[in-house]
């Protein structure tokens, strides 16, 4: 599949990870506008090295994930993150928010930071079954967040890609809260596939 997802900050995580101004300013502490959103990641990823139990680490990753989700949102918000700016000056906080289990990148795509899926796929690894699990599935493994990192071109190999897994999808949850809209993408992906 063609690009799907394209990574240009990947660096190790140096020094301290706390939310800082992203235009590197010493000594200047939390940008404002991250500070809200910066405090209940934290606060998410406590959760989930406290979680004892399957069941409670996997609702501990779900939030963890839509913190973060939320994160790379505020992020997009400081001026110094934006694509005409340097990308590259917010990849310190970044790769602290990433390092509390759910990794954020900048999408060469939509020029906007994203937060990965992993938090989705643990839940739905860990509780299947759990009353989460259909948000589970659509954000973590087909990947329907607001924010995501795809080319979508509508070529045939997306369409021979995508199809089984909104037929899985629609298997396990017929009648879900996200069906009509998986039963018009899987429609979308099934006439790429047919594409010559």
């Amino acid at each position: 599949m063609k690009n799907l997802l394209i990574v240009l900050t990947t660096i190790l995580l140096v020094g301290s990870a706390s939310a800082q101004r992203c235009n590197k300013t010493p000594g200047t502490g939390p940008d404002p506008a991250l500070a809200p959103s910066w405090n209940k990641l934290m606060k998410a990823a406590d959760a989930v090295r406290g979680a004892k139990t399957p069941q409670s680490s996997a609702e501990a990753w779900f939030r963890l994930n839509l913190m973060a989700d939320q994160f790379a949102e505020a992020l997009n918000h400081v001026s110094s993150a934006k694509a005409d700016e340097d990308p590259e000056d917010c990849a310190e906080v970044a790769l602290g928010a990433g390092a509390m289990g759910v990794p954020l990148i900048f999408c060469a795509y939509s020029e906007q930071w994203v937060a990965g899926n992993e938090g989705y796929l643990i839940y739905h690894q860990f509780y299947p079954g759990g009353p989460r699990a259909e948000d589970a599935w659509w954000f973590g493994k087909l990947g329907n967040k607001s924010q995501n990192c795809a080319d979508y071109e509508g070529t045939k190999d997306e369409g021979e890609y995508y199809a089984p897994l909104y037929r899985d999808f629609l298997r396990h949850f017929p009648s879900g809260k996200h069906a009509s809209e998986a039963k018009e993408l899987l429609k979308g992906f099934e006439d790429q596939a047919r594409m010559k």
